[in-house]
């Protein structure tokens, strides 16, 4: 992690994670080592003999602008227990595939390790979790549950995962939120079937039902009977008589007439 001194000035571990410095104030204790083999005692000898300290070599790696002497009178960095919001970006950045900064290692198990620290505090770039959540935050949510490793196709959004599931206390409301939405479920519109091949109806007469028939009511003719005289009940008789005749008494008969 420690590397060389860039713009930014040099990278030391804190309590609370990682600073940057523009002169040290504490070292690994690798470097104090460094420091203590590379600036040992030596008599000095003059008007007496006296003991003091001189370099006899330079500081390697980030630290070699600076006298080993200068060094050996610095303490060891304390280790860190927590990270701050600082840290926590990044470590962040790292995830997102923006870290630009050369003294601060990716890969390094200094990184790592780190990065499995808790929060000091919840970062400011943690807002409070809303009472609901709106369509986009729903889909950020549920990438972070599918790709819990973050090691998803979205790198920003990976570390952005890291960053709230990191507060197991946040993401916890997270997941507890409930989201601000209601959707009625609207069906598609169904596709306009073809209409049926039109077949007529068979057409079937109505059954024929004669009127009844009433007669008219019959009123016979009031009936007048012919005057009764004695010549017509004469011949009456006698048209009577001829019907009874056989043949030729009938022609014996119109002879005799004659």
């Amino acid at each position: 992690m420690y590397r060389s001194m860039t713009g930014l000035g040099l990278l030391e571990w804190t309590g609370t994670g990682v600073k940057f410095v523009s002169t040290p104030t504490c070292v690994t204790q690798g470097e104090l080592d460094e420091a203590f083999a590379k600036c040992p005692y030596h008599e000095i000898r003059g008007l007496g003999v006296q003991h003091g300290q001189r370099a006899d070599a330079p500081m390697s790696g980030r630290l070699s602008a600076f006298s080993p002497c200068a060094i050996a009178d610095l303490p060891v960095c304390p280790a860190p227990k927590c990270i701050d919001e600082y840290t926590a970006g990044l470590i962040a950045a790292c995830i997102a595939g923006t870290q630009s900064n050369p003294d601060f290692d990716c890969t390094s198990l200094y990184t790592y390790a780190l990065s499995q620290l808790p929060y000091c505090s919840r970062p400011g770039v943690l807002q409070p979790v809303p009472g609901c959540l709106s369509k986009d935050l729903i889909a950020a949510r549920d990438y972070c549950s599918t790709y819990p490793a973050f090691n998803g196709p979205n790198k920003t959004m990976n570390a952005i995962c890291w960053m709230a599931k990191h507060d197991q206390s946040y993401w916890a409301q997270m997941m507890a939120a409930q989201p601000c939405y209601t959707q009625a479920y609207v069906p598609p519109a169904p596709t306009p079937a073809a209409p049926p091949a039109y077949t007529p109806p068979a057409y079937t007469p109505p059954a024929y039902t004669p009127p009844a028939y009433t007669p008219p009511a019959y009123t016979p003719p009031a009936y007048t009977p012919p005057e009764k005289t004695e010549a017509s009940m004469a011949g009456m008789w006698g048209i009577l008589a001829l019907l009874a005749a056989a043949g030729g008494g009938y022609y014996m008969y119109r002879r005799n007439k004659r």
